[in-house]
């Protein structure tokens, strides 16, 4: 995206300007839309990025941890979670009839 606009505004700017003012013009153009758009691609299309902003607010509620990951990873290699695809369980049925009790308990 950015060298598509760095392009053609450094060829626009050319037919009227000399060479020494199109190629910075171009070249700042390219830089300034290519920051952007992979900005807004990034945020808006990486589940990573979602996947934090989540966390955070899971955080924010003092659900989980603020490192969430490192947590759940911890949990796995302990053996209180298993992970099933891009979920977790419980290992244990009896943890996770507790902890539910629990849960409903308090809220």
């Amino acid at each position: 995206m950015g060298f598509a606009a760095g392009l053609t505004d450094a060829l626009a700017t050319a037919r009227h300007d000399p060479l020494s003012v199109a190629v910075p013009v171009g070249l700042i153009t390219g830089v300034v839309i290519g920051v952007v758009t992979g900005t807004a691609a990034g945020l808006t299309v990486s589940n990573s990025w979602r996947t934090a902003v989540v966390f955070v607010q899971l955080w924010a509620q003092g659900v989980v941890p603020l490192r969430a990951m490192r947590f759940l990873d911890d949990a796995c290699k302990r053996q209180v979670l298993r992970e099933t695809g891009p979920t977790y369980q419980f290992r244990h049925t009896r943890l996770r009839d507790r902890l539910t009790a629990l849960a409903a308990d308090q809220g």
